[in-house]
């Protein structure tokens, strides 16, 4: 007979009863849902809450998309990099523009509330320019929603982005963006990849 120390029996698991398993399961369903649903929802935007801005801030977003159009061969502009439209590497000597003039740029993002930068994308018209309020995620899996200015009509439009664009995301196998029109050229939008 094997000698068990107090120890030993310590580490030893409970018994479990069938039922406790399946309760066990359940709560750990339960707390995943929970945390998925808490972590993709975190810090989105209100459509309500980036009208207001964009309205009461019109002017500055305006000055932001004109700069944009003066640096219009620096395709993506952040806090911490930019992207040429020649040049995607990182770090680069030639980042676009001046110090100073990024520094303009940073300012902007800050009074804005811009986390996400600016971009001018292939697949729009060159003067569409984006500006992402919040930006989340990376290379796999991605979030975005803020502001466009475009001279042409962008779509698909929707009255509220407020709800994650489920059927769009599954028939765009796994990509989905939607507009909603301020007016003038401008667009709230959100994307998800």
């Amino acid at each position: 007979m094997k000698r068990v120390s107090k120890r030993d029996k310590a580490f030893q698991p409970a018994e479990l009863k069938p039922y406790s398993v399946e309760i066990l399961f359940a709560i750990e369903l339960i707390v995943a849902i929970v945390l998925l649903t808490f972590i993709s929802g975190c810090g989105v935007p209100s459509d309500s809450k980036l009208r207001e801005k964009f309205f009461h801030e019109r002017s500055n977003f305006v000055e932001l998309v004109r700069m944009s159009n003066e640096d219009e061969h620096v395709s993506l502009i952040m806090p911490n990099f930019t992207y040429l439209d020649t040049d995607a590497s990182w770090p680069r000597k030639d980042i676009g523009f001046s110090e100073e003039r990024w520094n303009e740029y940073r300012r902007m993002f800050r009074k804005l509330g811009i986390n996400g930068g600016l971009a001018r994308r292939t697949d729009y018209t060159p003067s569409t320019v984006f500006i992402a309020a919040y930006a989340s995620g990376g290379v796999l899996a991605s979030s975005d929603k803020g502001y466009v200015y475009s001279p042409r009509p962008l779509s698909p439009l929707v009255s509220s982005l407020d709800v994650f664009p489920r059927e769009r995301y599954l028939n765009g196998k796994g990509h989905a963006i939607e507009f909603e029109q301020l007016g003038d050229g401008w667009y709230l939008y959100r994307e998800e990849y």
